[in-house]
């Protein structure tokens, strides 16, 4: 928990799994013994069996914002209600959120960088507000200080919900109150982020979401090429080369 009260350029270890993976078949290649191997243990024959035809990458969360998944869930709350009833941001005198414990322990000051902007849960919530969007936009060094968005954070508190706190990490559920400077109140429903697996997430939103993080540095003519090359089943283009291609067709 300490990356997320802290935010900084060292992240949490979620990525270690596939480090350590990719370096034992390095190893393994050079040579390397082991005592034994621990795919042949029991307990792992589900996986070992089932290679080649269960892939767990399609049971991954596809991030349609750019900030902690655990601060998805209020951000769709908040666009529900903001749509539905037509919200102006300047209207908002208070925001309440139900959420569960990490989501609560998640940085909440003012972000002076893009760690903090983004392992931030109140800061992506007021820049969804005011900016309609979640993006680099939003998040990188030279666009965290917008006013409007900073002055937003002060008027949201978070509340943890033992419903919402036993049904975590499985599930990541919030509720979201507006509440009006004229008084009126807006309740949302139980909300969770979207873009889980069985949201069935199509390869446009996946093409989009390249276009939106990639319109600063590439043309949409440049767009374009690279997708039409990813996507090419029959290409024959090594990573280095799609590499020096990323590189090459930046934006001057």
């Amino acid at each position: 928990m300490r990356s997320v009260q802290i935010p900084a350029m060292g992240k949490d270890g979620v990525y270690g799994g596939s480090l350590v993976g990719a370096t034992a078949i390095i190893m393994a290649e050079e040579g390397t013994t082991a005592r034994y191997y621990l795919l042949q243990e029991e307990k792992y024959q589900e996986h070992v069996n089932s290679l080649g035809e269960d892939y767990k990458f399609f049971d991954l969360y596809f991030k349609f914002f750019t900030c902690c998944r655990w601060a998805h869930a209020p951000i769709c709350g908040r666009l529900d209600l903001i749509k539905e009833h037509n919200i102006h941001y300047k209207d908002i005198d208070k925001i309440h959120i139900l959420t569960f414990k990490a989501a609560e322990a998640l940085y909440k000051e003012k972000p002076t960088d893009t760690e903090e902007a983004q392992y931030n849960v109140s800061y992506p919530i007021a820049a969804a507000i005011v900016s309609g969007e979640v993006g680099p936009e939003q998040v990188l060094d030279d666009k965290i200080y917008n006013e409007e968005i900073l002055g937003l954070m002060d008027k949201l508190d978070f509340v943890i919900k033992d419903e919402f706190e036993q049904a975590f990490p499985k599930k990541r559920l919030c509720e979201v109150e507006i509440i009006l400077k004229d008084g009126r109140a807006y309740q949302s429903e139980l909300c969770q982020p979207i873009g889980e697996p069985e949201d069935g997430i199509s390869l446009e939103d996946i093409e989009n979401k390249f276009k939106n993080l990639t319109r600063s540095v590439y043309t949409e003519e440049t767009q374009e090429k690279i997708l039409k090359e990813l996507q090419n089943p029959d290409t024959d283009m090594r990573i280095d080369e799609l590499v020096q291609m990323l590189v090459n067709n930046r934006k001057k």
